[in-house]
């Protein structure tokens, strides 16, 4: 939709982490490459259903111009994975000449190697969002999520030693996923936002998807009221749809519980646009 039939002023400061010292910096989101390269078996956006779709660097920076005069001085690419940019070299070049501050959606496994770090850096960005998803190598492989643990610590010591704001991504109730799993997530996502590198915690409940693999089973439709409406299952971001069967009320209150007790600060859920929509606009 384009961004002038919104209600642009109303939206300009919902995104929270941009801030200076006056409050939150005005913040568009846009989109550099629409599909993803990878196959995680839950994924909507899995290379099999979504085909790529690539804006020029030309264009983005035309966007960009057009989006400073409006008012807005920090974007946030909300790409699949915007590490998979084809021409990344040099959009970051470009992004750095335009004076305002960056984020975007991307993957640790492309933010592994201090040059590509740097150059993020350089071009403006202060915040990356990634998915850790789970914290446990034989479910992120189960997953298909092509990274280890090894190399989501390696990128996040990384992003933390450069001085990155890291926002990260929790999915639970995959049908692999163990008492064991989930902690390792807990612990692991709780030393690095007391770090302070962390400073945004997303978690999401497993919701199925047709035509992807976690949903090939699937057999009501989604022209109809979400199943688990209510808490503990709102609480989660698309938590109200169909999961496996261990995915019970009380099985979600006690990761909640859990997640309250080590990063409560930095959950998604306490850090919404509500805040801006009621006047918080700073610390």
């Amino acid at each position: 939709m384009p961004t002038e039939l919104a209600d642009v002023e109303r939206h300009k400061h919902d995104f929270d982490i941009f801030k200076d010292g006056k409050g939150i910096v005005p913040t568009f989101q846009m989109i550099a490459a629409r599909g993803c390269s990878y196959s995680c078996d839950f994924c909507s956006e899995r290379k099999e259903l979504a085909y790529s779709n690539v804006m020029s660097v030309e264009n983005i920076i035309q966007e960009i111009q057009l989006r400073k005069e409006q008012g807005f001085r920090a974007i946030f690419f909300d790409d699949s994975t915007f590490g998979l940019y084809p021409r990344l070299k040099e959009l970051l070049k470009e992004l750095g000449k335009t004076g305002m501050i960056f984020g975007s959606l991307n993957r640790f496994n492309h933010l592994d190697k201090q040059e590509t770090v740097e150059a993020y850096k350089e071009a403006g960005f202060v915040y990356l969002y990634c998915a850790i998803e789970q914290f446990d190598d034989k479910t992120l492989a189960e997953m298909k999520k092509r990274q280890g643990t090894q190399k989501i610590a390696e990128s996040m010591k990384l992003l933390s030693q450069n001085e990155f704001m890291v926002g990260v991504s929790l999915l639970y109730g995959l049908p692999y996923e163990t008492d064991e799993s989930i902690k390792a997530t807990l612990d692991f996502t709780e030393k690095w936002v007391n770090k302070g590198t962390i400073k945004l915690v997303s978690e999401s409940v497993l919701s199925y998807h047709p035509a992807t693999p976690a949903g090939k089973n699937l057999k009501q439709g989604f022209n109809c009221p979400p199943p688990n409406q209510g808490f503990p299952f709102n609480k989660f971001e698309e938590g109200q749809w169909y999961h496996p069967e261990h995915v019970t009320a009380e099985y979600l209150k006690k990761i909640l519980r859990l997640s309250e007790e080590k990063f409560s600060k930095a959950m998604v859920r306490k850090r919404h646009s509500w805040y801006a929509t009621h006047g918080f606009t700073s610390d």
